[in-house]
Parts: C-alpha cells; sequence; structure tokens
C-alpha cells in the first residue's frame, strides 16, 4: 500500500512506512523545538512530588493499592494521570482523595483505542498524547513517576526521560509490571523497559528471566 504524490511538478510514489516515518520525524523535531523555546527554569524541585499515572479496569485497581500504602505527607503532591475517557480511574481518585487539595487530575488522550489500528495511533493518537504529556511534564514538575502499564504510560515516560536530558531534570521514573504478568512482560513493559529508571516485577520467574527488581507482590 502506498500514496502517490504531485509536489512542484515532481511526481513520487511514497510507501506508508515512509509516510508513517516522515511524519513521526516532523512530530519529534516539532516538540523538540517547542521543548527547547519552553521556559528554561524547568526543574523538578518538588522533592516527592509525584505523578501517578492510572489505566483502566485491572491496571487501576493495581496502582490504587499500591497509592494507598505511601505516605500521603511523603509523597506530595500527587498528580493523577489518566486517559480522557476513563470514568473508572476518576471515580476511584475522587473515591480515595476525598477533595484533598495537596492532589489533582490531569487528563491524556488514549493513545489507542481497543481495535484501533497502528496507522492511526501513530499518525494521531500519540503526538496528541506527547504534546499533553509536555505540558503536564512542564507545570507538575514530578521527583517521582509511578506507573504499571496501560498505554498511556509510554508517552508519560517518553516526555519524562526526554526532560532528563534536556533539563537535567531529577525526576525518577518507576515501572511495575502488572501482577498478571506471571511468566513474561507486557507490551507496554517490552517498550518501557529501556527509558525507565527502576523496573519492577511482582513475579519471580518473570525476574529470572528478565534479571529486574522483584519485591513480590505489590498488588
Amino acid at each position: 500500500m502506498g500514496y502517490h504524490l504531485a509536489i512542484g511538478g515532481f511526481e513520487l510514489d511514497v510507501g506508508i512506512l515512509e509516510v508513517i516515518g516522515g511524519i513521526f520525524g516532523l512530530t519529534v523535531l516539532v516538540f523538540w523545538i517547542r521543548a527547547l523555546t519552553s521556559r528554561r527554569e524547568v526543574r523538578c524541585n518538588l522533592p516527592f512530588g509525584t505523578l501517578i499515572v492510572l489505566g483502566s479496569g485491572g491496571h487501576t485497581m493495581e496502582m490504587m493499592t499500591i497509592v494507598k500504602s505511601l505516605n500521603r505527607k511523603l509523597y506530595s503532591p500527587r498528580t493523577y494521570v489518566i486517559a480522557e475517557s476513563d470514568t473508572l480511574s476518576f471515580q476511584k481518585v475522587q473515591e480515595y482523595e476525598q477533595g484533598r487539595e495537596d492532589c489533582h487530575i490531569d487528563y491524556v488522550h488514549r493513545v489507542r483505542e481497543v481495535g484501533q489500528d497502528w496507522v492511526t495511533t501513530l499518525l494521531w493518537s500519540m503526538p496528541i498524547a506527547l504534546f499533553q504529556c509536555h505540558d503536564i511534564m512542564k507545570y507538575n514538575k514530578p521527583a517521582l513517576i509511578l506507573c504499571n502499564g496501560p498505554g498511556i504510560c509510554v508517552p508519560i515516560c517518553l516526555m519524562a526521560k526526554l526532560y532528563q536530558y534536556l533539563f537535567r531534570c531529577k525526576c525518577t521514573i518507576v515501572y511495575i509490571e502488572s501482577v498478571c504478568r506471571v511468566t513474561s512482560l507486557s507490551f507496554t513493559g517490552k517498550i518501557l523497559q529501556y527509558c525507565v529508571d527502576h523496573f519492577v516485577v511482582q513475579w519471580r520467574e518473570v525476574q529470572r528471566r528478565n534479571g529486574f527488581l522483584f519485591f513480590g507482590r505489590l498488588s
């Protein structure tokens, strides 16, 4: 499958991979310029400001179990990041935080809906999510990011890693693999294992195969 383009009198036959690669490269370039020209005082100067990424369904339930074990005073302020259409996560945060002033919710465009094809995921959903995550990192300046596998972990962690390089941002990224991953990594885990600071698994078999941190069952 490809596209037939006519530009300035020249005719080109462009394959789908070239289109995806070109648009992705342009997105990265635009974001890079935007990040470099944003306010240079971006620093993660909140010692324990925590950004918590919630997925939906089981991911949310697991993460909220972990969050409830955290010291409220130590991990504050807390920013919850959820997908725009995720009503379950919103309800769980409201039930737990009960209107406390040291927490709030930020929303990110869902990276991939159920059944969504990968072309529109890469060309539309991911760039939108990346720009939203840029604003989240810019204004919240978290010292710690906790995530456990939903798709929106990917743009958040990629953006946090970029901030570490661009601004020497002292933000620690912790990925906790879902408890349902007994013998192998999730698709999100396979992507993020290369860019997070600490990768935690909850089953000994996964730890033996991959050599990640193991603390037993956390959720």
